[in-house]
């Protein structure tokens, strides 16, 4: 299984630092002995055309992008059900991107 083959002894022990739990890693498909491979997002400020937000995607994971201004009120979704690639998805946010909060979610469906 995933948690033997990754070396695993608990799936809520972040073993290599990086802030992500072995369950977070699995459902991410990061490997959880790397503290350098973990989800994150990386967002080219808003310019015309709205603002850019980059995923680095994994294969046979499923991404999502929301987008608050203000957190008490919710999110709203920018783009969900992107099939990763391995490769960089580019998401664009048609907003200003000004006072703007974004997350990802990533999941294996």
């Amino acid at each position: 299984d995933w948690m033997e083959s990754n070396g695993q002894t608990s799936m809520f022990v972040d073993a290599d630092g990086d802030g992500f739990d072995s369950t977070e890693e699995f459902t991410a498909g990061t490997d959880p002995e790397d503290d350098a491979d973990y989800p994150y997002v990386m967002m080219t400020p808003a310019s015309i055309g709205g603002a850019k937000i980059h995923i680095p995607t994994k294969p046979d994971r499923f991404y999502a992008v929301e987008s608050s201004t203000n957190l008490v009120a919710g999110w709203t979704t920018i783009t969900n059900g992107l099939e990763g690639t391995g490769e960089v998805l580019v998401v664009t946010d048609p907003g200003d991107g000004n006072q703007t909060f974004y997350r990802m979610k990533v999941g294996l469906e």
